[in-house]
């Protein structure tokens, strides 16, 4: 997966500088808030079709 920005470099690197924010750096990030969406979107639906 690439799906890259480009954003400025936190203040203790090189002041006026800027890189690339990969999604291979992020992808736990992602996958964590895919899982809690998922997770929250079932009980969601569970609990107005009355399945819970």
């Amino acid at each position: 997966m690439t799906a890259e920005r480009r954003q400025p470099r936190p203040a203790s690197g090189r002041a006026g500088t800027w890189g690339n924010l990969s999604a291979d750096s992020m992808l736990a990030d992602i996958v964590a808030a895919d899982t809690l969406y998922t997770l929250r979107f079932v009980e969601e639906v569970s609990d107005r079709l009355g399945w819970a």
